[in-house]
């Protein structure tokens, strides 16, 4: 009984050695921890991070046509006024839409002007035809008195015969004239009425050029960007010999209003968990390092934290910064 007592004992004792030897063999092989880098971003007491000084207040400048960027008179940081031409768009068939309208416009106003002439020679012939013809109406009818009582009086034998022949062949050659210049007259009269007819067809035609040369004139005219707003040109979409459409609404952007400004950066996770928004900043310019400007936490997104600051002095947006915000 003894003697299995020590056997029981020594089997135990060499299974605790082994349990003993495992868990230290796989102390000696599980990996080191990673030290938590939350935590050491935790400790730090402030964040430096760059970034670019923007515009709050952007007015977007849109391609009003398609076509190639053909000029851009304005570079990015220069100062622009309203209606100032900021660029040109290139567009063949605007161009060539306009110079056809343009020259039917000119057929046309050229074909009115004529008409126009036409018209007043007309009328002014149609009223010497219709003086004539009134004259020769009235030297007619005294004629043809003259005739009949000529052939009263030649019948009674009161008149001689070359009296009598003589006033008939008046009489003849009065109708004549007058058959011929009444003609004329009626002639003259429909000559004024057609082209009358003409002209105001021809106005009706020229209107309607006029019409499409304004349309034409505006559509041209959307080749030419302007500014619409006192400002700073601080961004473009496409440079000069670049494809530009109707898509780009915000193919040149102006900044407006620029008493304030601000700077976009993008702290780690860690550190975007400790900024809260109106958390106090400092701002110093590329341009000028020596320069603290004070500014404050406007926002903070799921990426990035915008600072923004007064801009008392001539601070244009496009220059980089350094941003310090002090961490609770």
């Amino acid at each position: 009984m003894v003697r299995g007592k020590w056997f029981l004992a020594g089997a135990s004792l060499v299974m605790l050695s082994v349990a003993v030897g495992a868990l230290m063999l796989l102390r000696r092989d599980k990996p080191a921890e990673k030290p938590d880098e939350s935590a050491e971003a935790v400790l730090l007491p402030e964040i430096r991070l760059p970034g670019i000084v923007s515009a709050i207040n952007v007015v977007p400048v849109p391609a009003a046509t398609e076509g190639t960027l053909e000029e851009v008179l304005v570079a990015i940081g220069e100062e622009v006024f309203e209606s100032q031409l900021i660029a040109r768009v290139k567009n063949t068939g605007l161009e060539s839409s306009h110079e056809a309208a343009k020259l039917e416009f000119e057929r046309l106003q050229s074909r009115v002007t004529s008409l126009e002439s036409t018209l007043i020679a007309a009328r002014l012939e149609a009223s010497r035809a219709a003086a004539d013809a009134n004259r020769s109406q009235a030297e007619y009818d005294q004629a043809q008195k003259t005739a009949a009582r000529q052939q009263m009086l030649y019948e009674k034998g009161a008149t001689p015969r070359l009296a009598f022949e003589k006033a008939q062949k008046e009489h003849a050659a009065a109708r004549e004239e007058h058959e011929l210049l009444d003609q004329v007259a009626r002639n003259s009269e429909e000559r004024v009425r057609t082209v009358s007819t003409e002209l105001d067809a021809a106005r009706i035609a020229f209107e309607e050029a006029r019409a499409a040369l304004e349309d034409a004139t505006a559509e041209l005219a959307a080749t030419q960007v302007v500014s619409p707003v006192d400002g700073v040109l601080v961004g473009a979409r496409a440079k000069a010999g670049e494809a530009v459409n109707r898509a780009m609404e915000d193919l040149f952007q102006i900044a407006v209003d620029l008493s304030r400004l601000r700077v976009v950066i993008e702290p780690d996770p860690g550190t975007l968990k400790r900024i809260r928004e109106g958390m106090p900043a400092d701002i110093r310019l590329d341009d000028d390092p020596s320069e603290v400007l004070e500014g404050a936490v406007a926002t903070v997104e799921e990426e990035r934290v915008t600072v923004e600051f007064p801009n008392a002095g001539a601070i244009k947006p496009g220059v980089g910064a350094q941003v310090r915000i002090k961490l609770p």
